[in-house]
C-alpha cells in the first residue's frame, strides 16, 4: 500500500486525473513525441542518440517546466526501493540489455519467461522489497536496477553525483524525497472557485 500511494501522488500530481490514466491509463501516451523528435535527432547525430536518450532528454525538460529540478527526479524515483513491477515493463532489460548484472538478470528470467509472464509481479528491491530505504541507489550502481528508465540515472551522467550520494548518505535522501513530495504536491495546485474538495473521491461533486 506504501508504494502505491506514493505513485499515485508521484502520477496524480501531473495529470490531475489519475482514474482515467491506466498505467496510470497511457503511460506511453508521451511516445508519438520521441517518434516525432527521433528523425530530427538522426538527421544531426545519425546513430548516436537513441530513443532512451530522448526520453531521458524529454523527461528532464518536462519536469524542469514543473519546477523539479534533477535531484528533485532522483529522490522521487528512490520511491522505487518498494513496489513491484509487472514483467512486461522490464522484459527488454532482462533479456537484450547489456547494462545489467548477470545473475540479477538470470534470476528475473526464471521469474518472466519470454512467453505467458507479462502480468507476474517481480519487487522492484529484491533484497529489501517493503522497506522504504537508500538501497534502490545502491542497486543502480550494481547495474540492478529494474527498470531500464531507473537504471539510466546511474550511466555515467550528470546525476551519477545524486546517486552516490544518496548512498552514502541515507538521511540527504529522505530529506530530499520530503521535500520533493511536497513540491509536486504544490504542482498544479487550484485555488479559490477553481478548487474544490470532493465529496467522494472518485466524482465532482
Amino acid at each position: 500500500m506504501a508504494a502505491s500511494l506514493i505513485r499515485l501522488q508521484f502520477h496524480d500530481c501531473f495529470v490531475q486525473s489519475e482514474k482515467t490514466v491506466i498505467g496510470n491509463m497511457n503511460s506511453a501516451r508521451g511516445y508519438n513525441v520521441i517518434e516525432k523528435a527521433k528523425p530530427q535527432v538522426e538527421k544531426i547525430c545519425p546513430r548516436v542518440v537513441s530513443c532512451k536518450d530522448i526520453i531521458v532528454v524529454a523527461a528532464r525538460d518536462a519536469s524542469a517546466y514543473k519546477g523539479l529540478t534533477a535531484r528533485d527526479m532522483v529522490a522521487l524515483l528512490g520511491s522505487h526501493t518498494l513496489g513491484q513491477a509487472q514483467c512486461f515493463t522490464f522484459s527488454e532489460r532482462i533479456y537484450n540489455h547489456s547494462n545489467i548484472d548477470a545473475g540479477f538478470a538470470s534470476t528475473h528470467r526464471r521469474h518472466c519467461p519470454r512467453v505467458g509472464s507479462d502480468a507476474t509481479l517481480a519487487p522492484l528491491d529484491l533484497v529489501t522489497p517493503n522497506s522504504f530505504n537508500n538501497n534502490y541507489f545502491k542497486n543502480l550502481m550494481q547495474n540492478k536496477g529494474l527498470l531500464q528508465s531507473d537504471q539510466v540515472l546511474f550511466n555515467g551522467g550528470s546525476t551519477d553525483n545524486i546517486i552516490y550520494e544518496y548512498n552514502r548518505n541515507p538521511t540527504k535522501f529522505r530529506s530530499d524525497f520530503g521535500s520533493a513530495m511536497i513540491k509536486i504536491e504544490d504542482i498544479g495546485l487550484l485555488t479559490g472557485s477553481s478548487r474544490q474538495i470532493r465529496r467522494i473521491y472518485r466524482a465532482v461533486n
